[in-house]
């Protein structure tokens, strides 16, 4: 039922964590460097079926940013994340 909602594009809204976030919107959050994952799981999912995606996260890991330039770490969705900045859209 809830992938269904999600993949059938009911969702107006969806709010992940992150790792990364680059200069156009993309989103890395379902990696995390050194450790085994079995895969992204739902966040692919919601990223592209919601109608607006935020991305709630601290802009800073260790003293590096985690706002970039371009991902280093494997994107979850082609689909850019929706901003209240008009200077990331």
């Amino acid at each position: 039922m809830s992938f269904g909602l999600i993949r059938g594009g009911h969702l107006d809204l969806t709010v992940l964590g992150g790792l990364q976030v680059d200069q156009t919107g993309l989103l890395a959050n379902w990696m995390i460097p050194g450790k085994m994952v079995p895969g992204m799981g739902g966040a692919m999912d919601l990223v592209t079926g919601a109608k607006r995606v935020i991305v709630a996260m601290q802009h800073t890991a260790k003293g590096a940013s985690k706002i970039v330039q371009k991902c280093t770490l494997p994107i979850t969705s082609t689909r850019r994340s929706t901003w209240s900045s008009p200077s990331w859209r």
